[in-house]
């Protein structure tokens, strides 16, 4: 077996894999500012996992104007596309696009259907002289989404008033046809 070499500097890869990945163009983020989401209202980021492609959701982050959220990400569930949302990949000298499609609004017929995969939450940050403290968190995790499946990231405001949200996500992307290394057991 040849040895595998980094694309942009020639060298053999010692470097972790999402590194290498990071190298080849292939990792990619999306990040959605939720501008004064109400007390006790939902917003839904969805994810459309194409055919053929394993997305490896790698890092969600979060961060809050003092609000007291939780983020659940969920399997399943119907929408239409709404606004779409730019991914950017994170190798800015590389022309590859993500495959999967992210949508923000649209019109929701299902939501927190299906299967509850993961929840982040995070407190409020309290009061100080100068007002509320800003709340943040991340959670690194590796979700491989199956292809031809839709995920919901809902975001849920539980603290009192409208707050400002924003909600990133990182992942690379596999082809079916080439990842020996994912079997689907099912």
């Amino acid at each position: 077996m040849a040895e595998k070499k980094d694309p942009l500097s020639g060298v053999t890869v010692g470097i972790n894999w999402e590194h290498h990945q990071t190298h080849n163009g292939e990792t990619y983020q999306f990040q959605k500012r939720i501008l004064a989401l109400s007390d006790d209202a939902s917003a839904t980021v969805w994810v459309r996992v194409p055919a053929g492609i394993y997305m490896h959701l790698k890092k969600m982050q979060l961060w809050t104007d003092g609000a007291e959220v939780r983020v659940l990400l969920h399997e399943g569930g119907t929408a239409t596309t709404g606004v779409a949302i730019t991914s950017r990949n994170r190798n800015r000298g590389s022309s590859q696009s993500s495959t999967v499609q992210i949508y923000y609004s649209g019109t929701i017929t299902t939501r927190d259907t299906g299967i509850e995969l993961d929840s982040i939450s995070i407190g409020g940050g309290g009061a100080t002289p100068s007002g509320k403290v800003g709340g943040g968190g991340d959670e690194l995790l590796e979700w491989i989404l199956k292809p031809s499946t839709d995920y919901q990231i809902n975001v849920l405001n539980k603290s009192g008033a409208a707050s400002i949200i924003n909600v990133r996500g990182f992942w690379y992307e596999q082809d079916v046809a080439t990842s020996d290394d994912i079997q689907d057991r099912t």
